[in-house]
């Protein structure tokens, strides 16, 4: 069931999370059965992060043309996106304050029907996404640092999810790197999360190929905007 880890990260958010989002993952952790049940609602506790939610709905009425709800989304996703600051490490917070400001420019030009593609949001949302697999991986190495392997693995959880969503937005082509990578963060959090023995060196080795899949996604967009 490491499998659903991922799924749980990215439909859940904390107790204050839309109804809808609480309803889609009570949907699939029951599915899951008991024991997934209780580490979905773990992760929905520790883990509020609602961002790629508003990401979703933005997108959504923006392809339905509803121009005035999908600048509201975008504006809610750079909300979310905010509780972040006041736990992420310091050098983060430049690249989670510019994530923010690109949504709220976002926001404007979807208002006033400048963006004439979803590319555009699709872009813009990938970014913040990768900004988030970095703040969840430092808070999973911070977790580990403190021996909290329960905190560790929700934390990777979402960062390899993060990743997965960027690489979905943009439809990057992966030669294995990212992909790899990923697969080996979902093994571990599952690892971590069930509270078996785990070698410090798979630990590092998997921290380091997730930032190493970070970089790699990221050098793609300097690319691609030159």
């Amino acid at each position: 069931m490491q499998w659903l880890i991922p799924i749980f990260v990215w439909v859940c958010a904390a107790s204050n999370a839309p109804a809808e989002q609480a309803a889609a993952a009570t949907k699939v952790y029951e599915a899951a059965g008991e024991e997934n049940c209780e580490r979905a609602e773990r992760i929905i506790e520790k883990i509020p992060d609602e961002t790629e939610y508003f990401f979703h709905l933005a997108s959504t009425s923006y392809v339905e043309n509803d121009l005035q709800t999908s600048a509201k989304q975008v504006r809610q996703a750079a909300d979310s996106l905010k509780k972040h600051l006041t736990v992420c490490a310091d050098e983060l917070r430049p690249a989670i304050l510019a994530s923010m400001q690109g949504m709220e420019a976002l926001a404007d030009s979807v208002e006033k029907g400048r963006v004439s593609s979803p590319r555009v949001l699709h872009e813009v949302f990938a970014r913040a996404e990768l900004v988030l697999a970095k703040h969840h991986v430092k808070r999973a190495q911070q977790a580990w640092d403190e021996k909290n392997h329960a905190d560790a693995g929700q934390a990777l959880g979402a960062s390899t999810t993060n990743i997965e969503n960027a690489v979905l937005r943009t439809a990057y082509k992966d030669t294995g790197t990212i992909s790899k990578a990923v697969e080996q963060g979902k093994l571990l959090s599952g690892k971590l999360l069930d509270g078996g023995d785990i070698e410090p060196i798979e630990v590092t080795k998997t921290f380091a190929d997730i930032g190493t899949a970070i970089g790699t996604f990221e050098q793609s967009f300097q690319v691609s905007a030159k």
